[in-house]
């Protein structure tokens, strides 16, 4: 049994065209033609993959309130989601991200007790955290 195959290294270069989000795109130096569009990769710098960092949440279990603080490298707009173990989008918002450290209070108060998934997400980037939601009635 094979577990690993070498294979010949894959030469890239940074071309000349950048994508919409200006980000750059590789391509093979030895290929005549010009690359589709499945064939090129998106390069990220140093400050684009480190966009969202620190993400907290908390309390955790939650109420009616969740916060959330996070790090962001740049000012942009953060999508958040609560999702559901069912994969239902249960609640959806949007935050105004400052370059730093932001925090936010999610209003819980209408979504059902149970766990979910928040994901928090950017044209570049996405982080999620597992959030409980119980209630004393």
């Amino acid at each position: 049994m094979v577990l690993f195959q070498s294979v010949q290294p894959f030469s890239c270069v940074e071309s000349d065209r950048t994508l919409e989000d200006g980000l750059s795109v590789l391509t093979n130096p030895e290929a005549n033609t010009e690359l589709s569009n499945q064939s090129t990769v998106p390069v990220l710098n140093n400050e684009q993959a480190a966009y969202l960092k620190l993400v907290n949440l908390w309390p955790n279990p939650a109420g009616d309130r969740v916060n959330i603080s996070f790090e962001s490298s740049v000012e942009d707009e953060v999508q958040f989601r609560f999702i559901s173990t069912m994969g239902q989008v249960v609640l959806i918002d949007k935050i105004s991200a400052q370059k730093g450290l932001n925090t936010h209070v999610i209003d819980v108060s209408q979504v059902h007790q149970g766990s979910y998934q928040m994901q928090m997400k950017t044209a570049l980037d996405m982080q999620s955290k597992v959030i409980l939601i119980l209630r004393n009635e």
